[in-house]
């Protein structure tokens, strides 16, 4: 928008100096949006004036308003043969050349346009965007820096200064800098909060996540996306009676997406009221059916509510879409479920494949020690495991477990013993 600001300027400095009468009406006509008025003249003015490059200037304008851009990249390069120094020629044919895809032959042109020092702002910006755009993120803050010095109160530049540093620095405490100081100039940009949000989320950082994201709120009331990142931040710090207010005040505000119903649901697991989950997870799967995290909360509440069957459908449904990272838990609810509902060779595999995708795991061996002894007759398997599990028992283990393992273990050796001493006497 600045951009086309100053070249009105520039526009009506042209019509002032305009010694044609053909190219006064052109751009008369131009600068009140007449464009095939304004066309025919400067088609008539340019078979007269072949050395004057300002209607071939114009009509590029003329073509890049109607988008083509094809024809606006040629009467620009003949423009530019005629003034191959002027700094605005070389601005518009980079623009339209980047419009196009013709990324590198546009930077030239942005270079180009910099050597005129009266646009040499207008150039940087242009080609800061470039690289942000092809995600040349060191080159952009570069930029961004430099037209900082010119205008060390636009909140723009420090907000893309922000978005790059976050993009090449580990260091975020930079982009925290630059997106603080965006915040003070342009309080109104949304996307200056969620920036923030996002940065302090990384983080870790909560309390100044809520911070931002309440911040926010006061310049957007009712705006679904920060009341969506008020509840996560209470939700992410274990405030799950907190963060109800805000998902439900999201869903208020028209937002129905599985995700709210998803978070919904998973604070009212957390929360223990297992009614209101059930309802709002299976909403959140109605909206999406190929989340395995709604899937896995909708197991976990159907387990707690104890319907074991739908249990079983909804956590197999998660580990059947889940990432690795998220296996563990789903096999571990789900061996859970199938031995709550006696299907003990199916809780079995699970805990197996629980082992198999994480083997630091250690509580699977006793619980399948634990369904060895309770369920089945051999008794050299539930020994087995109880050994296996009191070898990989670190201090983080429940004491009460290891005494269990090592009281069962007496106990099943007893059992051998005598069994033993049996065979022998028979």
């Amino acid at each position: 928008m600045r951009y086309l600001v100053i070249f009105l300027l520039l526009l009506l400095s042209q019509l002032l100096f305009a010694q044609n009468q053909t190219l006064q009406k052109a751009l008369i006509d131009f600068s009140q949006n007449r464009y095939a008025q304004a066309e025919k003249l400067l088609f008539q003015h340019a078979q007269t004036h072949a050395d004057d490059p300002t209607p071939l200037n114009l009509l590029g304008h003329i073509y890049m308003n109607r988008q083509n851009f094809k024809k606006a990249i040629q009467v620009f390069q003949k423009a530019q043969e005629l003034r191959p120094d002027d700094g605005a020629i070389a601005l518009n044919l980079g623009k339209a050349l980047e419009k196009t895809g013709y990324f590198t032959l546009a930077q030239r042109q942005y270079l180009r346009a910099m050597q005129d020092t009266s646009l040499t702002r207008l150039a940087k910006m242009a080609l800061a965007q470039l690289y942000y755009k092809q995600s040349h993120f060191k080159k952009a803050l570069k930029l961004y820096r430099e037209l900082i010095k010119y205008d060390a109160r636009n909140g723009y530049f420090f907000k893309q200064a922000g978005r790059c540093a976050l993009k090449v620095s580990k260091d975020i405490g930079q982009a925290e800098t630059y997106l603080q100081q965006a915040l003070r100039f342009t309080p109104g940009d949304l996307d200056v909060y969620v920036l923030l949000y996002n940065l302090y989320k990384k983080k870790n950082d909560w309390p100044n996540a809520l911070q931002i994201a309440q911040q926010g709120l006061i310049q957007f009331p009712q705006n679904r996306q920060l009341l969506l990142v008020v509840g996560d931040s209470y939700f992410a710090t274990g405030k799950y009676d907190q963060a109800i207010s805000p998902y439900r005040s999201a869903l208020q505000a028209g937002d129905s997406s599985a995700y709210v119903f998803k978070k919904l649901g998973a604070a009212y697991y957390y929360l223990n009221d297992y009614p209101s989950a059930l309802l709002s997870l299976k909403k959140s799967v109605k909206r999406d059916d190929q989340d395995p995290i709604t899937y896995y909360f909708l197991g976990l509440t159907q387990k707690a509510l104890n319907l074991k069957k739908a249990a079983i459908v909804s956590l197999n449904k998660a580990v059947s879409l889940s990432l690795p990272d998220f296996l563990t838990d789903i096999y571990f609810h789900l061996a859970e479920a199938y031995q709550k509902q006696k299907k003990y060779t199916r809780a079995i595999a699970m805990y197996k494949k629980l082992m198999e995708t994480d083997s630091s795991q250690v509580m699977p061996l006793f619980y399948l020690a634990t369904i060895y002894d309770d369920y089945y007759e051999d008794r050299q398997t539930p020994l087995r495991y109880y050994k296996k599990f009191l070898e990989q028992a670190g201090d983080s283990v429940d004491e009460r477990y290891k005494n269990y393992a090592l009281e069962r273990m007496k106990i099943i050796r007893e059992k051998l013993h005598f069994l033993k001493g049996r065979k022998e006497a028979q």
